[in-house]
């Protein structure tokens, strides 16, 4: 049987931070996808980052964008507003589809 379902989100996993010789920038991440598809048709979508604090039981959400191609093996560089710290390496992120206001 197929199904005409619609493809929610695309998940990823944040691999690293991009970075220079000296200098590495916390804000920019490089995203790495889990399957083989074509990259330039996620350039200006939203992505979505979660952490889940155990203690508490809340979850924090960092929302950012997809803003440029990196490398030749798939990657997608992603900027975020605030900061994404070692802790998230390597952590899935949610590449949504559409336009989403957050």
């Amino acid at each position: 049987m197929k199904s005409n379902a619609r493809k929610f989100a695309t998940k990823g996993i944040i691999t690293g931070y991009k970075r220079g010789l000296r200098k590495q920038k916390s804000d920019k991440v490089i995203v790495k996808l889990n399957e083989p598809c074509i990259l330039p048709k996620y350039l200006g979508k939203k992505v979505l980052l979660f952490k889940e604090n155990k203690n508490l039981k809340k979850k924090k959400e960092y929302w950012g964008k997809i803003v440029s191609l990196h490398g030749r093996t798939g990657g997608l560089i992603a900027t975020f507003k605030k900061p994404i710290t070692p802790s998230f390496f390597p952590s899935d992120i949610i590449i949504m589809p559409f336009p989403v206001k957050y």
